[in-house]
C-alpha cells in the first residue's frame, strides 16, 4: 500500500473512531443528564410533598391545641363554680342569653376543629352542646325566676337541672379533652 493511503485510511479511521468515540460519550451525557433531571424532577416533587404534609399536619396540630383551650375554656363556663358565680352574681336574663349567644359561636368552632382534625371527638363535643342548652335554658328560668322575686335555692327544680347539666357537661368536656389529645399526639407522632 502506498504511503499516501495509508496515511489517509489512518486518518479516516482516526475520525471515524474520534466521532465515534464523540457520539458514544454524547449519547451517554444525554441519557446522564435524562436521568439526573428526572431524578432531581421527583426529588423536588417529593419535597414538595412533605412540606405541604408538614405544613397541614402543623396547621392540624395547631387546630387542635385550640380546639383543647375552647373544651377548657368551656367547661369553665358552664361548671358548677360558674354557675354559682353567674347566679350570685346576679346576672340579668338578656346578659346571660347575650353570653350564652356568644360562647356558642366558641362551640360552634370547637365542632368545626373536631369534625375536620379529631373526628373521633366529635360525639362528645355535640353531646357537650347539648349541656349547654340544657343549662341555657334551666339557668335562665332560675333568672327569670330570681327577677320575678321567687324565692331560688339549690332545691329549685330549675337550678337542679342546670347543676347536674353543668355536671354533665364537665364529664363530657373531659372526654372530648381526652379523644382530643389522643389525635394530637396521635399528628405529632406521624409528623416524626
Amino acid at each position: 500500500m502506498e504511503p499516501s493511503y495509508l496515511t489517509a485510511f489512518v486518518g479516516l479511521t482516526g475520525s471515524i473512531t474520534t466521532i465515534l468515540g464523540v457520539f458514544i460519550t454524547s449519547r451517554t451525557q444525554i441519557a446522564n443528564q435524562s436521568f439526573n433531571n428526572r431524578f432531581q424532577l421527583e426529588l423536588a416533587r417529593e419535597k414538595s410533598r412533605h412540606d405541604a404534609w408538614r405544613a397541614a399536619n402543623e396547621a392540624a396540630t395547631s387546630q387542635l391545641a385550640h380546639a383543647h383551650k375552647l373544651l377548657s375554656f368551656l367547661g369553665r363556663e358552664f361548671s358548677v363554680t360558674g354557675l354559682n358565680i353567674m347566679w350570685t352574681a346576679t346576672m340579668s336574663v338578656e346578659n346571660f342569653n347575650a353570653k350564652y349567644m356568644a360562647l356558642c359561636e366558641k362551640a360552634d368552632e370547637l365542632l368545626m376543629i373536631v369534625d375536620f382534625h379529631a373526628p373521633e371527638a366529635s360525639d362528645a363535643c355535640r353531646d357537650m352542646y347539648g349541656q349547654m342548652s340544657m343549662f341555657w335554658g334551666n339557668f335562665g328560668n332560675v333568672l327569670h325566676l330570681t327577677a320575678s322575686g321567687k324565692k331560688v335555692d339549690s332545691d329549685t327544680h330549675c337550678f337542679k337541672e342546670a347543676h347536674k347539666a353543668a355536671t354533665t357537661l364537665g364529664q363530657k368536656v373531659g372526654l372530648a379533652k381526652s379523644l382530643v389529645r389522643q389525635a394530637y399526639q396521635s399528628s405529632r407522632v406521624a409528623e416524626q
